[in-house]
């Protein structure tokens, strides 16, 4: 069985920085008296705190794709996927009834990204599906796919 596992870097780096940057505007907005500009700086602390919290590490294996965040871990195998689909930097497998969410390839960590993309494209070809660039998959959102 092969399996390889990727991490999203970049992505924890970005919104850790931006967590930073915009608590730093916020004290800033409320010291010069701009207290209302501050929900604007809330607002992009909380975007921060979304992209930590959905970046972890993926194991993809020829059995199914494990998603291991701070926030649980989500589980969804090949043979339940009907559509994979791309938006916003999103990943999303699914099905009618289930919805996995992980961020796209580009924010993949090097070590092992290549073979990772060409694991789950051998699968999607083996299945017959095609990545689809959609709207639906902007939301992170996971459905009937959390494990203990």
């Amino acid at each position: 069985m092969e399996r390889k596992i990727v991490k999203t870097p970049l992505l924890k780096m970005i919104s850790w920085a931006s967590i930073v940057f915009f608590f730093f505007c916020t004290i800033g907005s409320f010291y010069f008296n701009q207290e209302y500009v501050s929900i604007v700086f809330i607002l992009f602390m909380i975007l921060g705190v979304l992209g930590v919290l959905i970046s972890g590490k993926a194991e993809i294996t020829s059995n199914g794709f494990l998603v291991l965040l701070p926030i649980g871990k989500y589980y969804i195998s090949w043979e339940e996927v009907e559509y994979i689909e791309t938006g916003s930097g999103n990943l999303v497998l699914g099905n009618k009834t289930k919805r996995i969410c992980f961020p796209s390839f580009e924010f993949w960590s090097r070590s092992e990204k290549e073979e990772a993309v060409d694991l789950v494209f051998q699968i999607l070809k083996r299945k017959g599906l095609q990545i689809q660039e959609t709207k639906r998959a902007i939301l992170p959102l996971y459905k009937n796919t959390k494990v203990n």
